[in-house]
């Protein structure tokens, strides 16, 4: 009896402080509440010989949409320009044309008027989508489009300006890219990947079936998207339909993309065609060649020791690469070798959190607009040393993990919350077996 005592004791003990622990980290600090500075603040280190002029106006605008979104500007050298935590959720961000210092976002925002939207399930709530204008010097903003629908966590995370008052939208919510104009609301251009794929194929229908994160219209006319759950990057003729042949990846075919982000493409007059993909779930980014066969071939692959679950990358017009690394928690410019000369860090949202979506280096071009294709700048790929296989595997078991839990639940506490379960379950385990009980066809107390 006493051996059971002490057993039982040092269960309850775990499960008790585990309990405590999870408790603790869940509730904010008086100094994290007062503080709202230090939620925006990140580190920056650069290297030696770095080019650092003029640093207002190559300033980076970086999002995120954490436990409550941000969007933070950020100079070159470091100096916290700009932040705002209006929206619940801040996703593509890009430059407007002709202007230094304004830049358009999609947001988004959760919506509990049930006069506005009704919910898909009792515990949901609706979302409002919205495109918007922000100046960030003056700190206006003017919402430019918007539409709440019934789901909690199918957002558009892209809409890309056109033209006047155009815009082409990655509707996430219904499987689908549209052409808006926001004056009028008017559609006036749809595309929809049901009428082109096996509902057997993506993610759960009707749950999160694409997830198409990302549109592009190129300069030819057509149309790029990436519908995540689906592993591939499509090119659209806005008039005859999906074009199969220019397709990079397939439905499950990991080795080539994996739940990739924000696809950036080269045109012939900038070494291409090429694209550079942010291949999530890999751990890297990728650029795929067009071959004179028809094809696509890797041309360029980066990644190291920390890159972990990267969400957007694109070509500087210097012949650098700008990574967010979204579960690494930082933002990097590689240069022409690979080698990582600026550096911007957020350690205290690295860790099991979303530290950044996506990030935007102003007067360079929209995305990679303004750079070139790796095969044209001559471009050397990184990959890990094989002492970093084991991390590698490590990760993408995090990267799993991840997927199917909350995006406010860091690692620490999933840890304590394991914990506790198993130990609640090896100790349920030992008593059955004290009482008498023994694993059999059918269950009986010997």
């Amino acid at each position: 009896m006493r051996r059971a005592t002490k057993y039982r004791a040092v269960f309850a003990s775990v499960i008790l402080v585990s309990s405590a622990l999870l408790v603790a980290s869940a509730v904010p600090t008086a100094a994290e509440n007062a503080d709202a500075q230090a939620q925006s603040e990140w580190n920056l280190t650069v290297a030696d010989g770095y080019n650092m002029s003029n640093p207002q106006e190559r300033s980076t605008v970086v999002t995120a949409h954490i436990t409550g979104g941000d969007i933070w500007q950020y100079s070159l050298n470091g100096t916290l320009l700009y932040h705002n935590d209006t929206h619940d959720a801040y996703w593509d961000v890009d430059p407007l044309p002709n202007e230094t210092n304004s830049v358009v976002y999609v947001a988004t925002d959760e919506v509990y008027n049930e006069s506005l939207c009704h919910p898909v399930g009792d515990d949901d709530h609706c979302i409002r989508h919205i495109i918007e204008r922000a100046n960030l010097t003056t700190g206006e903003t003017e919402v430019l489009y918007s539409r709440v629908d019934a789901t909690d966590y199918r957002q558009w995370h892209d809409a890309d300006r056109i033209g006047d008052s155009r815009y082409i939208v990655a509707d996430m919510y219904s499987d689908e890219v549209f052409v808006v104009n926001t004056t009028t609301g008017i559609v006036t251009w749809e595309w929809n990947l049901q009428n082109n794929f096996s509902l057997a194929s993506g993610g759960t229908y009707p749950d999160d079936w694409s997830h198409t994160n990302d549109v592009e219209k190129l300069a030819d006319g057509r149309v790029m998207l990436s519908p995540r759950n689906h592993d591939q990057v499509l090119f659209v003729d806005p008039q005859t339909g999906l074009q199969e042949n220019w397709t990079i990846g397939a439905d499950d075919r990991f080795s080539v993309l994996d739940g990739q982000h924000n696809p950036d493409y080269f045109n012939e007059s900038a070494g291409g065609p090429a694209v550079v993909i942010a291949d999530s779930n890999n751990d890297r980014i990728i650029e795929y060649a067009r071959t004179e066969d028809g094809g696509w071939e890797q041309s360029w692959v980066w990644q190291d020791e920390r890159l972990t679950w990267p969400r957007d990358a694109d070509r500087l017009p210097n012949g650098h690469t700008l990574i967010t690394d979204t579960r690494g928690g930082r933002v990097v410019e590689v240069d022409e070798q690979g080698e990582i000369v600026w550096n911007l860090t957020r350690e205290s949202h690295s860790e099991g959190g979303y530290a950044a979506y996506e990030a935007e280096r102003l007067n360079t071009g929209d995305e990679s607009a303004g750079g070139e294709s790796a095969d044209s700048l001559g471009l050397q790929s990184r990959t890990p040393d094989d002492g970093s296989q084991a991390e590698s595997i490590l990760g993408d078991i995090s990267n799993s993990v991840s997927s199917v839990t909350p995006a406010w639940i860091p690692s620490y506490n999933l840890l304590l919350g394991s914990l506790i379960v198993f130990t609640a379950l090896a100790w349920f385990g030992i008593e059955l077996w004290n009482a008498g009980y023994r694993p059999q066809q059918p269950l009986v107390r010997q």
